[in-house]
């Protein structure tokens, strides 16, 4: 029944990557992606470079920095009955239903929808998530830059205690 996939798990993984191989090239994204696009001079070479600003931290972003993100979630497609809203939600947009975003402020927004948190929070835990992938050495330097009284001697004290300092630090 889902040929050469084997199982229904299978078969809704390679619809879901084909389905969104399609949305690379859908009108909405391509049309909102070009009306906003701006053309910058930056550094000593006089071909303009195409920007784009992010909707939500409002920096400027050379157009590969940047991406398109679904202002109602798409979700996955996990089992072939979610196939209908899946496609719905990934394709039947128009522009207005989209918003450009850094990879940054993606990852943030994604986070949020998916565990259900705050900006903050996920700003935090995004945040913490970075500074776990550090090295032990880069780690003990980035808490020493930091001032920190005591060091733990594990990753996840470490990485704990950063979470519990950006809690203090970052404004509600």
């Amino acid at each position: 029944m889902y040929g050469y996939c084997g199982t229904e798990a299978k078969f809704a993984a390679w619809l879901q990557s084909a389905l969104r191989a399609v949305w690379t090239k859908h009108p909405s994204k391509l049309s909102l992606v070009q009306s906003r696009r701006v053309a910058l001079k930056v550094g000593p070479k006089a071909k303009p470079i195409f920007h784009i600003q992010c909707f939500h931290c409002k920096k400027m972003y050379k157009l590969r920095e940047i991406e398109v993100n679904h202002k109602t979630q798409v979700g996955g497609l996990l089992k072939l009955e979610d196939r209908y809203r899946f496609l719905d939600n990934l394709l039947l947009v128009q522009p207005e239903d989209l918003e450009l975003l850094c990879h940054e402020c993606h990852g943030i927004v994604t986070y949020m929808e998916r565990y259900g948190v705050s900006r903050r929070e996920a700003i935090i835990e995004k945040k913490c998530i970075a500074f776990s992938k550090l090295t032990d050495a880069q780690q003990i330097a980035k808490c020493k830059e930091a001032k920190f009284a005591e060091i733990p001697k594990t990753k996840i004290g470490r990485k704990n205690m950063v979470r519990e300092y950006l809690r203090k630090v970052l404004p509600q």
